[in-house]
């Protein structure tokens, strides 16, 4: 099992390349199907992790599926500054 990040809880990558390696995984990951056979929806349609980013709390990097300008936007909204 990864390390989590103790401040976001995120898992934690220590390399860029082990980060992108896993991002690329979960992209090939084959659907997920119950005991009867039905199809499990893990994500409801929502997009996998499209990007990973440097966390500056653990020194590691982290998976995310906000774009870069939804990440800016956010922080804008919120007041962070320097995140």
């Amino acid at each position: 099992m990864k390390e989590k990040c103790r401040v976001t809880g995120k898992t934690r990558y220590e390399s860029h390349t082990e980060a992108r390696v896993a991002m690329e995984v979960l992209r090939m990951d084959k659907p997920h199907y119950d005991i009867s056979g039905k199809r499990v929806k893990h994500r409801q349609g929502q997009p996998k992790q499209i990007r990973y980013f440097y966390c500056r709390f653990c020194g590691g990097y982290h998976l995310t599926k906000w774009r870069q300008k939804e990440y800016r936007d956010y922080n804008d909204r919120e007041g962070i500054k320097g995140v």
